[in-house]
């Protein structure tokens, strides 16, 4: 067989400037290559600032120097949440209502005192911007900028925020406590939005000073109660404007194996399990690059520091494999130079996980929630633990057995989400996930402009409006706005059509493709509701009580255009097996065979995901062997294994193992590609392809048929193709790992 070359992703190896055992890198380099990494990638951890520019400064220096070498790039993490005492003043921290501050020793018994700054500071602002353009001079080439979150819920008068709330919204009486009120509302906005703004000029100050990439770790999306204010656990961190800035490149994924071994997690079922991974990383696939963090030290327990201090191998696997199938463009590890020789086993998995993640990128997804950081903002009825619930509750049907997956959108930000995923056809809207009027038009013109478009709105009362004047307190509920482009009048409560935990309903539509309930038609959901429609609106009822009448399954069409769907039903409560898979299955075209699905069936603990690249991945996070059902119309490539598979119409998975395919359609040229750091896309055309992406020094290309010809940057060299068995195989160099566009022709 022909050598493989060494692979290349947006793997990532996080280490810190003063490493004891190996002040010189080398075993650091030498592991980044072994466990297929290829980001060197060093952090700023709130380090005085008498250190950078002392002892720490040689050690940056010498360490992108080494990245340098050989011909990689070298990121710099810079902790923009957590200050040294010694360098930002207490007058810049993060307040709580009463007026104090959390300051804290990082590291126990060091004497170092550190506190959360508050994102309304100038003078922390500026700061960090000095330190971005410090760390460009010591020669790194990407940033990202770490854990953006807020620690207390209403900020002090003492907070920074606090005088510009005031600017912001001279009449309005600031609030002292949690409250469901409009102006503990217009503080949750505020927050978001000061916070979404520093890094909107702090990432510009990055690209101004010369980074080539800038990433963002932002905090959590599961609730943690992990440095969140206390009262919600809302950390106010809008990861989908945040992830849409303009000069932001690329995410990475905030979660590790042992935030959730330690049990500081929620996933609304009680007991943390490693498969949370799969839906955290899910929910930051938004279009652009990803990379899940991943680390087999446990950094929580108390024995995390002992040489030993490993998550169990188990877990650790189960966590591994689902993120992978989440479809990340990389994973990362802390090296800190220990459990050198326990955890082999756990790198062993990783370094072969890491070799799959080289080319993937982002999941084809059909099927979007949206999420919104108002609807999680609000004291009650709902707090965002609550609401979380029915997210969780709608993830878990899909992914756990429904045999395709689901993107998140996030409110604010749904015009980037459309244009990054226009392979989506169905978008979800949730009574208690609110969008603003205007993104409301926005999804109008969206399913206008689709036949096969479907927005499905959900609900069993009246749940949250993005107008904050219809709050709970003043019992003048309204449903939600988005509800409008299901034809329901918006201005009219939502009426209670039954609050049987079983409710009989009759199917009444002329067509059969419509019926998203089972034949026996009993529906199981706390509530059971029915709007009023406005009188123009031309709506379809599909399904209604059957004693009272009552409409609680309707369509409105959009001309030649797409349908809105409005299912009157609770995503959570006492009881809850409302159907949701069922329902989405319905509106892809896939429960009546109108359109074929990937996956037909799997077992237990099966994840997957198809991604824009065309690859299959799929894992088995269960000790037991499963098997897998599909309707490939295609051949695949076996993409590990360099081999051509003719029809697969079933597949058994072994116990904790991950797969990986290429589906081949009558265009196809590639089969593979080795070498990449992370692939960004793959054009196929009849007798030409582009690939875009970023490559290592050295990459190679597998295909079908014989490249003709290659057009690409000046410095880019390749050999002509060589067959080998029944695939032919094209290498290509370049002076350093870089960014390029390469055309290729075929015959």
């Amino acid at each position: 067989m022909y050598p493989r070359l060494g692979v290349g992703h947006l793997n990532i190896l996080p280490t810190g400037p003063q490493i004891d055992g190996d002040p010189n890198f080398e075993q650091y380099f030498a592991d980044l290559e072994r466990w297929n990494f290829d980001i060197a990638y060093n952090a700023f951890y709130a380090f005085p600032m008498g250190d950078v520019l002392g002892t720490y400064q040689a050690q940056y220096r010498k360490f992108t120097r080494m990245a340098r070498e050989r011909g990689i790039p070298s990121c710099v993490q810079i902790q923009s949440v957590v200050a040294h005492l010694d360098d930002i003043p207490l007058s810049e921290s993060q307040y709580y209502a009463d007026n104090t501050c959390h300051v804290y020793e990082h590291f126990p018994g060091s004497g170092r005192k550190y506190h959360f700054a508050s994102f309304a500071s100038e003078i922390w602002l500026r700061f960090l911007k000095d330190l971005s353009t410090l760390f460009r001079d010591f020669d790194f080439d990407w940033v990202v900028f770490e854990e953006p979150m807020m620690r207390v819920d209403v900020p002090g008068t003492m907070d920074r925020f606090h005088e510009r709330f005031r600017a912001l919204y001279p009449g309005m009486v600031y609030p002292t406590r949690f409250s469901e009120t409009v102006e503990y509302l217009t503080v949750q906005k505020a927050k978001r939005d000061i916070l979404v703004e520093f890094y909107d000029q702090l990432s510009g100050h990055a690209k101004r000073a010369g980074f080539k990439k800038i990433g963002i770790m932002p905090w959590f999306f599961a609730p943690t109660f992990e440095n969140t204010p206390a009262e919600t656990w809302n950390s106010c961190c809008d990861i989908g404007r945040l992830t849409f800035l303009q000069n932001m490149d690329f995410v990475v994924v905030r979660m590790q194996p042992d935030n959730i071994y330690a049990q500081v997690m929620e996933s609304s079922n009680g007991e943390c399990v490693p498969e949370l991974a799969h839906y955290e990383c899910l929910a930051h696939q938004s279009g652009k690059p990803i990379i899940m963090v991943n680390n087999p030290s446990d950094e929580h327990s108390p024995e995390a520091n002992r040489e030993d201090s490993l998550i169990p191998l188990a877990f650790f696997t189960r966590y591994t494999l689902a993120a992978t199938a989440a479809a990340p463009c990389g994973m990362s590890r802390h090296w800190y130079n220990q459990n050198r020789q326990a955890d082999h086993a756990h790198m062993e998995l990783m370094t072969h996980t890491n070799d799959m993640l080289r080319r993937l990128g982002t999941p084809a997804a059909e099927v979007a929630f949206v999420f919104s950081y108002s609807g999680i903002s609000h004291a009650y009825p709902r707090a965002w633990r609550d609401v979380w619930k029915g997210y969780w509750n709608f993830a878990q049907q899909i992914l756990e057995g429904g045999n395709f997956s689901f993107l998140t959108f996030y409110a604010e930000s749904l015009a980037h989400h459309l244009q990054q995923n226009p392979q989506v056809r169905v978008v979800v809207l949730y009574e208690f996930m609110p969008i603003p009027p205007e993104e409301v038009a926005v999804l109008e013109r969206w399913v206008r402009e689709g036949g096969e478009r479907r927005i499905l709105c959900i609900g069993g009362r009246n749940g949250y409006r993005w107008d904050h004047a219809h709050g709970f307190e003043t019992y003048r509920l309204r449903p939600p706005e988005m509800f409008s482009l299901c034809g329901v009048d918006v201005e009219e409560p939502v009426r209670i059509a039954s609050l049987e935990s079983t409710t009989k309903v009759e199917f009444v539509s002329n067509f059969v493709s419509d019926r998203v309930f089972s034949v026996m038609s009993f529906v199981n959901s706390a509530t059971l509701c029915h709007p009023r429609f406005l009188p123009d609106a031309e709506v379809d009822v599909v399904y209604r009580t059957q004693c009272e009448g009552l409409p609680v399954v309707t369509r409105r069409r959009f001309g030649d255009g797409g349908e809105a769907w409005f299912v009157g039903v609770s995503l959570d409560g006492p009881v809850f097996t409302s159907p949701m898979r069922r329902i989405v299955r319905t509106l892809l075209g896939y429960e009546q065979e109108q359109r074929r699905q990937l996956v037909l069936e799997s077992g237990h603990g099966i994840y997957h995901s198809l991604t824009k690249n065309g690859f299959f991945v799929v894992a088995n996070t269960s000790k037991d062997r499963n098997q897998i059902k599909f309707s490939f119309p295609q051949s695949l490539w076996d993409a590990p294994n360099t081999r051509m598979i003719r029809a697969l119409k079933s597949l058994w998975m072994e116990p904790w193992s991950v797969r990986l395919f290429r589906l081949l359609g009558p265009e196809t040229r590639i089969l593979d590609l080795e070498g990449c750091v992370q692939l960004q896309q793959i054009d196929e055309g009849e007798s030409e392809v582009l690939i875009e992406g970023m490559f290592h020094r050295e990459f190679r290309l597998l295909t079908n048929s014989p490249v003709l010809s290659v057009s690409g940057p000046e410095q880019l060299r390749y050999v002509p193709s060589r067959k080998f068995r029944k695939h032919f195989v094209t290498d290509m160099a370049l002076p350093e790992a870089r960014d390029v566009r390469v055309l290729l022709q075929f015959g």
